[in-house]
């Protein structure tokens, strides 16, 4: 009997409820209206992009209008839905037939659930973006989202046809590649840029290891190369090196530079100590990260823009001299800087 005594008041209360509706008693209690959507949270503004879940009216077209691209510091926003759970009491014989039910109503009696209106993504021009330097027909289309594009270097830039496609879609600044600490000698035949020429010619005093050692060449196995590191103290040749890349990134067709290695940071490596000595003994009054700055600042004052790659390790030198700095995850590499925190 206890397994039974809960179905037949489950019935009981069914007929008792029908029959209120039969005889125009009060209509079911209306079910709580359902939540809307709230803003996301505000999320790190790489790539900027809004995600919209428009509301969907039956006269409107549920696909959104095109909207102009939010600045980088926009959160994601949703818009709630304009259906809501609205009860329908049956109609008495004196009264009109009731409206049809709105979209997302929930008719009493039934079983359906509110339908949601239609959520459509919408992805506007993202922030930031890296590409290659010879990039497919795929690789360009996506590069053409961003208003800031990184792709290509010094030595081997983006095709002149690509850049201007690029312009094209919207892109406003490129980015070019360049190495910060250091340029490549060859010694296989293959002739230097003239900036590289221009150092190796007076490397007794324009560079940090004019007689060796090579660390980067060494250490990755190239045999092709000496890797000289710039004197940044001396101001010589800082301004030979901004002069060379004002002309360069503009003849290139770019807007500035990404600068690789772009902190004081490397030079805590053992395999570096003679660098690090040579120049801390020619200029004890002028640390490395603020010789960087006074190169940043020189290039921005030349009209370039300026991005360092983890500038945030000497942060009160190089940050307020660059436009942007690039946080570089090594989290998911079995490389030197996966391998520990700095």
């Amino acid at each position: 009997m206890k397994r039974t005594a809960l179905p037949i008041l489950s019935l009981s209360l069914a007929l008792v409820w029908l029959a209120g509706i039969l005889l125009g008693g009060c209509a079911p209690a209306s079910p709580a209206p359902r939540p809307t959507v709230g803003t996301l949270p505000t999320s790190t503004p790489m790539l900027a992009q809004a995600l919209t879940l428009p509301a969907a009216a039956p006269s409107e077209s549920p696909f959104p209008k095109n909207t102009p691209p939010p600045s980088p510091t926009n959160p994601h926003t949703a818009t709630p839905s304009s259906a809501t759970a609205t009860p329908t009491h049956p109609p008495t014989p004196t009264s009109a037939p009731s409206p049809s039910p709105a979209p997302g109503a929930l008719v009493a009696g039934s079983q359906s659930k509110p339908v949601p209106a239609k959520a459509v993504l919408s992805l506007s021009r993202g922030e930031y973006v890296t590409g290659s330097a010879n990039p497919n027909e795929a690789e360009i289309a996506w590069m053409s989202r961003f208003r800031i594009v990184h792709a290509g270097g010094l030595l081997d830039p983006l095709p002149t046809d690509v850049i201007a496609r690029l312009r094209q879609a919207g892109v406003q600044i490129l980015l070019v590649y360049d190495w910060l600490p250091a340029t490549y000698h060859y010694t296989d035949g293959e002739s230097d840029d003239p900036l590289t020429q221009w150092l190796y010619d007076n490397r007794d005093w324009a560079t940090l290891n004019p007689n060796g050692p090579f660390p980067h060449c060494t250490e990755e196995g190239y045999d092709w190369c000496e890797d000289y590191y710039f004197d940044l103290g001396d101001a010589n040749v800082r301004q030979a090196r901004v002069d060379y890349l004002v002309q360069t990134v503009h003849d290139l067709g770019y807007d500035g530079v990404f600068f690789d290695w772009s902190n004081s940071q490397f030079l805590d490596e053992d395999t570096f100590a003679t660098i690090r000595e040579t120049y801390e003994t020619r200029h004890p009054d002028l640390p490395y990260a603020e010789a960087i700055a006074l190169f940043y600042q020189a290039l921005r004052d030349a009209g370039l823009i300026v991005q360092s790659n983890q500038g945030f390790r000497d942060a009160q030198a190089i940050l307020p001299q660059v436009d942007y700095d690039m946080t570089e995850s090594y989290g998911t590499t079995d490389e030197t800087f996966g391998k520990r925190l700095r």
